[in-house]
């Protein structure tokens, strides 16, 4: 295995560990949280502590915006990645909540505004009442599955429910309105939360539950 599918790995693996406490921290008390921003700020934040102390770290390209940092190290996490017309273009992804750029890259790109994410993180939040398809989540669920990649690629699609699924006939309709698009939910508990490459998953949190659903990534 080499220098850099390791790295990739222990991304993975601290991705996993923000995610959980993330998810611990909602639960505790989802009142905290008022908007999606509150809970993509924290996970950014999370992330960024993670990741500075494991020392992993990514290096500026020279484009004009940089020029003067050239080979700078600096940490991958960034927010509202790709937000024009031109990534969308080059990876069929475009305004990623969390995207974790990746020394590789698909294209020789030199625009630091314009790399590849080998890890997508995409967050909904509802606080109206239960609707399992909230804020379109089945659309992050497609829009990281369509993304174009390398190999070495992981995409996570995040929704928190405030209200949660009050009874068994609500649950399975949560089931069933996902089956019909080919997305398949388990129910979990907070450490059977476990992530692998060329996976993509989709989490559904409520106050009291945990959802999850696994898929092989597209290429």
């Amino acid at each position: 295995m080499t220098l850099s599918e390791n790295q990739f790995l222990d991304k993975i693996e601290l991705v996993e560990k923000s995610i959980k406490i993330l998810t611990k921290k909602f639960q505790e008390n989802p009142a905290n949280f008022f908007y999606e921003e509150d809970l993509r700020a924290f996970l950014f934040y999370l992330l960024c502590e993670a990741f500075n102390e494991r020392q992993i770290t990514v290096s500026l390209k020279q484009d004009h915006f940089f020029k003067k940092f050239k080979e700078k190290k600096i940490l991958p996490i960034k927010t509202e990645y790709g937000r024009d017309k031109e990534y969308f273009s080059k990876y069929n992804i475009s305004n990623i909540d969390i995207g974790i750029l990746s020394e590789k890259s698909i294209y020789d790109e030199i625009n630091n505004y314009q790399r590849y994410c080998d890890i997508i993180i995409e967050i909904k939040y509802s606080n109206e009442k239960f609707n399992s398809k909230h804020g379109s989540f089945i659309d992050d669920i497609k829009k990281i599955h369509n993304a174009k990649h390398l190999d070495n690629f992981f995409g996570l699609a995040l929704c928190f429910d405030l209200h949660g699924i009050e009874d068994m006939k609500c649950e399975e309709k949560f089931f069933n309105d996902y089956r019909k698009s080919n997305v398949e939910f388990e129910k979990i508990e907070l450490q059977q939360i476990k992530f692998t490459h060329s996976k993509n998953y989709a989490i559904y949190i409520t106050p009291d539950d945990i959802f999850m659903s696994t898929q092989n990534s597209n290429q």
